[in-house]
């Protein structure tokens, strides 16, 4: 990188006295890296990753919740939020104008200790890219005033009601916290703030707060990607004097470093009660750790990994009935931390025992037998991947880069973690965390399910966006501009004798390779891949090594999708263990791992949504096999089902009903040859047959709807469906969905108090079936106009030039993304042959965006309108007002 080093050093003698020097980095998982403090104490990285035309950027306010001001709760949250709605040309929102620079990827997220802002596009929109954020760093409250933040208020406050009412991760964890923190501690409310702490903030608190922490010398600005020499030259050269600093009067940077900070410990006490609105009761369990960046904190996060593994393990599911599933997490901060426990009980009748049962497997985790030390360090392998492969997604990478070089003044501190992952000590790293899982330790809460309705929201004042201020409409040429190089050059691919079809996608970069299989079949089979997936885990890691894989599976309509990512110097040996693998019956999968996936399947199907959801699809499909989905999800993987499983097996996982991806660091003709050697072996077998046409299947015309009461939510989940016979490709049905979306957005989201998103997805199923979905979530005394809003949508006849030129632009800004990875290359390449189309769809799918006419999307409309469902979950009394206000009828009958 010597126009950077060139251009660094003549500006560090004209104007900041500064040296852009490489950062430390492992061998193997990092790219050119150099690094810049400022005499303003602005910290600037630079990082290379050619293996994608794709460049962005990345900020981070070294400011989080934990600056909050006492009673504005919340406040470091609701800054990011107006970040991005600041106008600074006076008259586009900061979000959309992001988009109208072709940005693919962008988000923002607060946590503890920062604020972090992070915006990839196509390289040829970096030098504009960056000028803008470069701005918003300078200003980034341009235009802000109160209209816009009631507006955002609104915003925050239907976000902390959702994940109240729908997350299973984080809904009782902010009042958890007040438990493990003490008092005074700034770790005691979570990032979100309450709905009464938002609700009391004024533009005077975030301008203070602005003013305070949003300065050179808390910033950190990364930028990274697909950029040259003298490309960046030319952003460095875009940093303001304001932003630079005065040379002569040089500001230090506070470097937190990688430090350990011991907590003054919150002593437990009994057991807390609290109510939620929640389906079943939960146990809550925390342990304080030290804060700080470093090893410690990696073995926290090891314990509370390894933690999962024991209590979903089926023997402790069987000494404890009342237990449907438990999970755990870890949180971590530079001031503190905590490993987190959460259990799904079936009725709570004994929570003090079963707490203390928990409490007790915990400290177990950090004192094991020599049997389950041997399957620490097995585990260990894996966590190790996970972490390491996180890499291979430049837009991620540069996430952790950036805040991990903000927290700790290294820019390479990212690298040198991935060392300890790679290196872990299982024996060193119980060590450290020993001290602190003490059954003696946990602090515990039981939190029921809610009687009654709960309290009124706050009232919402102003509509949820400007829908005035969207992305402008695109012209043909820009259109074209956003072409996507051809994401599976150099592929090589063969088919064996025995059927099976075999793709290499050499990609050079991250020594990361992804094994992806795919079969024909999907959910009109058994459900094999709950129990299959810790199965395959466990038997590919028997194998100790350094770090081996990792190892997902799961269903949809149309395949069952299996996903492996290993070094590549693993590749022949992972190759040989999948082709064993392929060939095993449900006779060999070990029992407690069938029992375990039944748990799973009993915790998550007992929920109203998710029956909601099963009744819906069983709806939507008719007597069409895909509507057998719902019920095969909820079957349990007992010995009654495992000759059918069997059977299904034998059938699916043969040469000709399947599909091997070998994506990432490898060479195309060696790994090829590899791959043909290691399943040459396998049977040769047929396709499943593909699903019949929709049209032979016509849907009950009286059943539109479903319905599922959840007494005491605060909001509706809105879902509305459609199943039709689909047009064109998978690229094709992705742009209707994004005409939908954001029609969707746009209608709904204007409404007064309507929630604080709307999300559509759209999937072409094998068989050439087209499934669309639209989903949000509204207060419960706005559900009639959100229904309006979204049926208006559903009914549209025409769809303007300029709407179906946005809808391009949002899909087309995403394509090189697809293949900035080896784990994005084999899952496009999957999901096209899984969905019955050919590969050349993945390089044509550019020019195939941009010919769609407003004719088509209307046709797809006009079939979808045919086969649509709508389904409602919440409060009785809210469903049938919003009903009858909408149909002018009463509801059909809810779902058992």
């Amino acid at each position: 990188m010597q126009g950077v080093r060139t251009f660094a050093a003549l500006w560090a003698c004209a104007l900041l006295g500064c040296d852009l020097q490489p950062a430390a980095r492992p061998e193997d998982y990092s790219f050119p890296l150099f690094s810049a403090t400022l005499p303003s104490g602005l910290q600037i990285l630079l990082e290379e990753d050619h293996r994608a035309p794709i460049a962005g950027v990345v900020w981070v306010v070294a400011a989080g919740s934990a600056q909050d001001p006492p009673g504005r709760e919340g406040l470091a949250h609701l800054v990011e939020h107006l970040v991005f709605a600041a106008k600074h040309d006076g008259k586009v929102e900061a979000f959309n104008h992001l988009a109208d620079l072709g940005v693919g990827s962008l988000n923002g997220f607060t946590d503890f200790d920062s604020t972090v802002y992070h915006a990839y596009a196509a390289k040829a929109a970096i030098a504009e890219l960056t000028a803008f954020e470069l701005s918003r760093m300078l200003d980034p409250l341009a235009g802000v005033d109160d209209a816009m933040l009631r507006r955002e208020i609104a915003v925050v406050s239907n976000e902390l009601l959702l994940r109240t009412e729908s997350s299973d991760t984080l809904r009782f964890f902010p009042p958890l916290l007040l438990q493990v923190f003490p008092r005074g501690h700034p770790y005691r409310h979570g990032p979100g703030g309450t709905l009464e702490s938002v609700a009391t903030i004024t533009l005077a608190d975030v301008r203070a707060f602005v003013a305070k922490h949003y300065v050179p010398e808390k910033l950190t600005l990364m930028l990274s990607g697909d950029i040259s020499d003298r490309e960046s030259d030319a952003l460095l050269g875009l940093v303001p004097a304001r932003l630079a600093g005065d040379k002569t009067r040089p500001v230090v940077r506070q470097k937190d470093g990688a430090v350990r900070r011991e907590i003054a410990l919150a002593p437990p006490s009994e057991m807390t009660r609290h109510e939620a609105h929640i389906p079943a009761p939960e146990l809550w369990l925390a342990w304080a750790l030290p804060g700080g960046i470093g090893p410690d904190d990696v073995a926290a996060d090891f314990a509370a990994y390894l933690s999962e593994w024991r209590f979903n393990d089926a023997f402790f599911v069987a000494r404890n009935p009342d237990v449907a599933a438990v999970d755990a997490m870890h949180v971590s901060g530079k001031e503190a931390g905590a490993i987190v426990v959460r259990a799904q009980l079936y009725r709570g009748v004994e929570p003090v025992a079963t707490a203390r049962q928990i409490a007790v497997v915990m400290e177990s985790v950090t004192n094991p037998d020599r049997r389950r030390l041997r399957a620490a360090k097995i585990i260990r392998n894996e966590y190790a991947a996970r972490n390491i492969f996180n890499v291979d997604a430049p837009d991620h990478r540069a996430v952790a880069v950036a805040q991990l070089a903000a927290w700790t003044g290294d820019p390479g501190y990212l690298f040198s973690e991935l060392r300890t992952y790679a290196g872990l000590d299982v024996d060193a790293a119980f060590d450290r965390v020993r001290p602190y899982l003490r059954a003696s330790d946990a602090h515990v809460a039981l939190v029921e399910p809610a009687g009654g309705a709960k309290a009124a929201a706050p009232a919402v004042q102003r509509p949820l966006i400007d829908v005035a201020n969207g992305s402008r409409p695109r012209t043909d040429a820009e259109l074209r501009g956003l072409r996507a190089t051809a994401v599976l050059a150099g592929r090589r691919e063969e088919t064996l004798e025995n059927g099976l079809q075999i793709v290499v996608l050499p990609r050079r970069g991250v020594p990361v390779v992804t094994v992806k299989m795919a079969f024909h079949g999907g959910d009109s089979g058994p459900p094999v891949a709950a129990a299959l997936a810790p199965w395959a885990r466990r038997y590919i890691a028997r194998g100790e090594m350094h770090f081996t894989y990792v190892a997902d599976a799961h269903k949809d309509r149309h395949a069952d999708l299996e996903t492996y990512r290993t070094p590549p110097s693993n590749l022949g040996w992972m190759l040989d263990a999948i082709a064993e693998l392929g060939a095993a019956t449900p006779d060999e999968w070990p029992t407690t791992w069938v029992e375990a996936a039944t748990t799973q399947l009993r915790a998550r199907f007992g929920k109203p949504r998710e029956q909601a959801r099963a009744a819906f699809e069983r709806r939507l499909f008719g007597a069409h096999p895909f509507s057998a989905s719902a019920a095969l999800r909820e079957a349990k993987l007992d010995d009654g089902n495992r000759k059918a499983i069997r059977a299904w097996l034998e059938t699916s996982r043969v040469g000709g009903n399947a599909l091997l991806v070998i994506a990432g660091d490898v060479d195309g003709e060696a790994a090829l040859a590899r791959a043909r050697l290691a399943f040459s072996r396998w049977p040769k077998g047929a396709a499943l047959p593909v699903p019949p046409p929709l049209a032979e299947t016509p849907l009950d015309a009286a059943a539109d709807a479903v319905i599922a009461y959840d007494d005491g939510a605060r909001q509706v989940q809105v879902r509305l469906g459609c199943a039709f016979p689909a047009l064109g490709g998978v690229f094709a049905l992705e742009v209707v969905r994004a005409v939908l979306a954001g029609e969707a957005k746009s209608r709904v989201r204007q409404r007064e108090g309507a929630a604080y998103d709307v999300s559509a997805g759209a999937q072409l199923l094998r068989g050439g079936i087209g499934l669309i979905e639209a989903e949000t979530n509204v207060r419960s005394a706005e559900l009639a106009a959100a229904l309006g809003s979204l049926l208006s949508v559903w009914r549209t006849e025409r769809v303007s030039a300029d709407v179906l030129s946005d809808a391009k632009w949002r899909l087309l800004r995403t394509l090189p993304f697809r293949g900035a990875s080896s784990s994005g290359l084999a899952a496009l390449t999957a999901a096209v042959w899984a969905r019955g189309g050919q590969l050349s769809e993945v390089d044509d799918a550019a020019s195939a965006i941009i010919a769609l006419t407003p004719a088509d999307i209307e046709a797809t409309l006009t079939a979808c309108r045919a086969r649509t469902v709508l389904s409602l979950v919440g409060d009785r009394a809210a469903i049938r007002t919003g009903y009858e206000a909408a149909f002018h009828r009463d509801p059909p009958a809810p779902v058992p």
